[in-house]
């Protein structure tokens, strides 16, 4: 089974969800609190490990916004790596602290003309490695770990039928986190100091997961010192618009889904007030567990982080640069899987092509020496065995070239079939004669023969002297027959030196 498990840390309580992504429909298998007044981060780590019931699979983890710096800029270009290059310095102006001290993730914002919105956020190096290794030495390699809170606005904006900006506030016990989302990416995260448990009084029961308040009178006082930093802080950044058109703000949060504490925020805040409920999206299911009932003001934030997709809205991730997770075994088997899989195939179909192709040209091979055999049959039927039929032609060719050899010992070979090649190609057609013999030795060719007329034995006379065969053509003798009135002649061809 495919799990992970999704923890949030406050500065009071750990919360967490384990969800199954097994099949398209994901399925929350358990979840958990976890107070950090009564016990450590990594005893509440372990117990909710324990209560969601978590064996193996992947892990997400989001730390309290207090315990982040968070800065917003604009550098005059676009491209991703001189912002990178760029960035450190310019945020080392804006903080009291040197930037090798801190770790850094970064967010590009709005795009404006030529150059790009930042939203940048830092947090201790030294504190984030011991939290990290924390995690570790529960048995835990995390693969996000990030800001609480942000994966609810990335999920409500992925999940908004049209992008458009929108107020996150999520009020918890000690502090609020004020989230904006501009034209569906994060733009502006900010942490406002209301201890709204020194205030009212609000404290978490584990027991039944239920949110309480000791001193109701001090509501008044949550909202006074959230309405007025919140128009403040929008109108600080430019976007005064959201209070007139009363843009929606999502509320998350313990106390802030207080029921009072809410339509307090309802009738104060100037903008469309709504609840966040993370639980109701398509293909999600959570099963009800023995211990606890579940409280969406407390666990919006971990299913948030467990839901959490890479096709939505960009967050932070400091899982980066020193602190970037290697591939465990498994990732690295199933990546090889993943790939072997379609490469397997492939070169099986290349196996089945070459073969399918081997086996083609075999059969035109075999098409070919069956015809190379029919005709060496039908050119040489004396012969029986049949080994190399080309090799036994090429043999019985210069065996029949030798047999018919004539010319000089100073000349190159000249063989009889040239001879009776030059003579056919000297004596044109035109010229009707009988060859009744033609004898060929060492130095010339003998040739008998008849015709019609003198003027015939004259021409053909004329033409073999053209030939660069033969040094001279004499005429030996030319007589009429004695009957008939044909010629007869005989022709001395002697080769040339």
């Amino acid at each position: 089974m495919d799990s992970l498990l999704a923890i949030d840390i406050h500065e009071d309580l750990v919360s967490g969800v384990l969800l199954d992504t097994e099949h398209r429909t994901s399925v929350v298998r358990g979840y958990g609190v976890a107070s950090l007044q009564e016990m450590s981060l990594a005893e509440a780590v372990a117990d909710i490990v324990r209560q969601t019931g978590y064996q193996q699979g992947d892990c997400r983890v989001s730390l309290d916004a207090k315990e982040f710096f968070f800065r917003n800029l604009i550098l005059p270009f676009v491209d991703r790596r001189k912002v990178e290059k760029v960035l450190p310095f310019e945020l080392e102006e804006l903080t009291s602290h040197r930037m090798d001290e801190l770790h850094l993730d970064f967010l590009p914002s709005v795009s404006k003309g030529s150059g790009t919105d930042i939203l940048a956020a830092m947090i201790d190096r030294s504190f984030f490695a011991e939290t990290l290794a924390l995690f570790q030495s529960q048995g835990l390699d995390p693969e996000i770990i990030g800001v609480s809170g942000l994966q609810a606005a990335s999920s409500i904006a992925a999940n908004a039928e049209d992008e458009h900006s929108f107020v996150v506030l999520d009020v918890s016990f000690k502090q609020t986190t004020l989230i904006l989302v501009d034209a569906g990416k994060l733009a502006l995260i900010r942490s406002l100091a209301i201890d709204s448990e020194d205030i009212a009084g609000f404290a978490f029961s584990t027991t039944d997961c239920k949110v309480v308040a000791e001193k109701p009178e001090g509501f008044g006082e949550i909202i006074r010192q959230l309405v007025l930093p919140l128009e403040q802080t929008l109108i600080s950044v430019g976007r005064s618009h959201l209070l007139e058109t009363k843009a929606p703000c999502y509320i998350n949060g313990g106390v802030g889904l207080f029921p009072d504490v809410f339509e307090l925020l309802k009738s104060s805040l100037p903008l469309s007030v709504q609840p966040c409920n993370i639980a109701e999206q398509p293909l999600l299911k959570i099963e009800p567990s023995e211990s606890i009932p579940w409280n969406p003001a407390i666990m919006n934030r971990p299913l948030a982080l467990a839901t959490w997709k890479k096709k939505d809205p960009a967050v932070l991730n400091f899982r980066k640069g020193d602190f970037k997770k290697q591939q465990s075994l498994k990732k690295v088997r199933k990546s090889l899987m993943a790939v072997s899989i379609p490469l397997g195939l492939l070169l099986f179909g290349l196996i089945g092509f070459s073969w399918w192709e081997f086996k083609d040209l075999e059969s035109k091979r075999n098409i070919l020496q069956d015809e190379v055999n029919a005709v060496f049959k039908e050119t040489l039927p004396e012969v029986n065995r049949i080994v190399n039929p080309v090799q036994q032609l090429q043999i019985k060719i210069d065996e029949t070239r030798d047999v018919f050899h004539a010319g000089s010992q100073g000349q190159e070979n000249i063989r009889k079939l040239a001879v009776l090649a030059e003579l056919s190609a000297r004596i044109p057609e035109s010229l009707q004669i009988n060859i009744s013999r033609l004898v060929a030795d060492q130095d010339d060719v003998r040739i008998k023969a008849e015709t019609r007329d003198f003027n015939t034995v004259d021409n053909v006379k004329k033409e073999l002297e053209k030939s660069n065969m033969f040094g001279s053509v004499v005429i030996s003798s030319a007589n009429l027959a004695p009957k008939g009135g044909e010629v007869r002649f005989e022709l001395k061809l002697e080769f040339k030196k």
